[in-house]
């Protein structure tokens, strides 16, 4: 049965695409599944960055130009079974694509030709895009990062989730490596005599 993730966060910064992509490309690569990975934050898009791709045609042109979801998607040489769809160039009006229905349709679309549709958006708390696309998919995976995150952010989200009936499928810890050894390094344990 095919399964849509949207990957969101409290705030920026927390490593939402970074955790996108890893998810995308393990899900293609260990698992053999066939994986979309749409970059839907309109405002600060990265996942291009992330495989050196071109930013267009992505989901902004098939608003602008009636252009095909399949035919502006991309398959990453190497990566079997992995296709992104990029942000497209921005036009400044990303509230626009979403209240025309441009990323819902394609997920709902996308998921009869792919095992698992995953998209990267934008923080859930400084703008109302993620909770406009939310319902569109199964479930929410929210992302934190240790050491960075403020909890009462995060605690925010996750009541904004439940606020609005959105099922949360799990939370994420980015970043754990970078601050938890250090956290643990004061404790030692010794075997007993």
């Amino acid at each position: 049965m095919p399964l849509s993730v949207i990957v969101s966060s409290a705030a920026m910064g927390e490593g939402k695409s970074t955790i996108s992509s890893f998810l995308a490309v393990s899900a293609a690569v260990h698992k053999k599944l066939r994986v979309l990975l749409i970059d839907a934050d309109l405002r600060r898009p990265n996942i291009h960055t992330l495989f050196n791709l071109d930013i267009a045609p992505g989901v902004t042109d098939l608003d602008n130009s009636g252009q095909d979801w399949n035919e502006a998607t991309r398959e990453l040489q190497g990566i079997k079974g992995l296709s992104i769809l990029t942000a497209g160039v921005s036009d400044n009006r990303p509230t626009d694509h979403i209240e025309r229905g441009v990323i819902q349709n394609v997920v709902a679309s996308a998921s009869k030709w792919f095992d698992l549709v995953i998209a990267d958006s934008p923080p859930l708390l400084p703008v109302q895009d993620a909770l406009q696309l939310a319902p569109s998919f199964d479930g929410v995976l929210l992302v934190a990062k240790a050491g960075d995150t403020n909890r009462d952010l995060t605690k925010s989200a996750v009541e904004t989730l439940h606020r609005h009936n959105l099922p949360i499928l799990g939370v994420t810890l980015n970043n754990a490596l970078g601050v938890l050894p250090h956290y643990y390094g004061h404790y030692s344990y010794r075997p007993s005599q």
